[in-house]
This record gives C-alpha cells, sequence and structure tokens, in this order.
C-alpha cells in the first residue's frame, strides 16, 4: 500500500491529493483509487519495456 500512496501523491496523476490530504480522503474511494493506481504503474511499466526494446534494435 505504500508504493500505491507514493504514486497516488505523484503531481502528474491526481493533482488534488498530497501527503497531507491523502489520509483523509473516504474509505470507499481507496478501492478504486488502489486500481487506477495499479493500472497507472503497468502503463509506466510497459512504456519503459517500449523503450528498453526499441533502444535494443
Amino acid at each position: 500500500m505504500w508504493s500505491r500512496i507514493l504514486v497516488i501523491c505523484q503531481a502528474q496523476h491526481w493533482p488534488g491529493i498530497t501527503h497531507n490530504n491523502v489520509w483523509s480522503l473516504p474509505l470507499n474511494v481507496w478501492l478504486t483509487l488502489a486500481v487506477s493506481c495499479d493500472r497507472v504503474v503497468a502503463q509506466e511499466a510497459e512504456q519503459i519495456r517500449d523503450m528498453k526494446r526499441q533502444a535494443g534494435r
């Protein structure tokens, strides 16, 4: 969960959520936010893999 919080608090993805207010989010928001966070991390990992493949050509 801590790694998700670090991603969630990055202004590039969710600008309204900061390290100061992340803990005041309603509990019912956390599941949706965690799924979105996992999707963002997966997309970024895929982009990195694509760049490495292209660089290796």
